[in-house]
């Protein structure tokens, strides 16, 4: 079979091996679709365990069976999470989705509660919808025009260019206050800073996203105004259960959210849109036979 593996980011070689045998209790999965995941290109990140397959937002069709398997079937339609054992396109959606709703348990969103999400990548664009489908109030950053774009089309309030942002335009969108809660969806060091900067005081900071590097805190400025500073990474079988509700509810829109579909013998390609993150979303590797 052909397997898509990772060197860096540059490099993603087409390689052969052998389809992987079952044992007892176990399923073989063919790969129907897979999206390549905003930690996929963190290159510091990834390039750690290099050479690897990758592929964590996989979703395909059970293809074999082993001995006292019960509730699969030949031909079930399934996705695969590589935090729990366990529609195509759409299901590439559910474990990013999940992972959203994972983070937003660790904040308080209310209906009068304003949100800054800094970052309109997937992630973000996916936290402003299920933050609006509770009422909240959503202004979201990003450097790119495109991104801002759709973030106002996932229901953004206000959108605030990341190159002009600062608190003070923050405060202008929002009735002269900093917001509630702030999470953080981009890497970038400037990203964090603007974090620390735009908390009103007993507010919230979600870092869904990390900088590449540690960073100085202002822990005299968070004592005193008592801020929270929590993480989130992952997802839970409820979260993947809940997501999949979301989606098949149309309560949140994945399906706009995919941008390319590109082969799997051209992933480099995909990874060259995903690392360049302008005018993509979601990119998702299919086998070159659904191109």
């Amino acid at each position: 079979m052909k397997v898509a593996v990772y060197y860096k980011n540059n490099d993603i070689r087409i390689e052969d091996r052998l389809a992987p045998a079952i044992s007892d209790g176990e399923i073989l999965v063919k790969m129907k679709a897979c999206g390549i995941c905003g930690t996929d290109v963190m290159e510091w990140y990834r390039i750690k365990k290099a050479p690897r397959v990758l592929g964590h937002e996989m979703a395909g069709e059970i293809v074999a069976v082993g001995k006292d398997v019960d509730t699969f079937n030949i031909g079930d339609r399934v996705f695969v999470s590589h935090h729990v054992p366990c529609y195509i396109a759409d299901a590439t959606m559910i474990e990013p989705l999940a992972c959203i709703i994972s983070g937003q348990k660790h904040i308080e969103i209310k209906e009068d509660r304003t949100i800054l999400i800094i970052g309109s990548g997937i992630s973000g664009l996916l936290h402003i919808q299920l933050a609006r489908s509770q009422n909240a109030r959503v202004i979201a950053t990003d450097i790119d025009e495109y991104r801002l774009m759709k973030a106002l089309e996932s229901g953004a309030d206000h959108v605030i260019h990341a190159g002009v942002y600062t608190p003070e335009k923050l405060r202008e969108l929002n009735q002269d206050r900093l917001a509630d809660i702030v999470i953080v969806c981009a890497s970038a060091r400037q990203a964090v800073e603007n974090a620390f900067s735009s908390v009103d005081r007993k507010g919230t900071i979600l870092f869904f996203a990390v900088p590449d590097a540690d960073v100085a805190f202002p822990y005299v400025k968070f004592w005193r105004d008592e801020i929270t500073v929590t993480f989130s990474y992952g997802a839970s079988p409820d979260d993947l259960r809940t997501s999949l509700e979301l989606i098949a509810s149309g309560t949140v829109n994945v399906r706009d959210m995919i941008t390319h579909r590109v082969a799997l013998s051209d992933i480099q390609t995909g990874f060259n849109l995903a690392s360049d993150a302008r005018n993509s979303l979601k990119v998702v590797i299919v086998p070159d036979s659904d191109v």
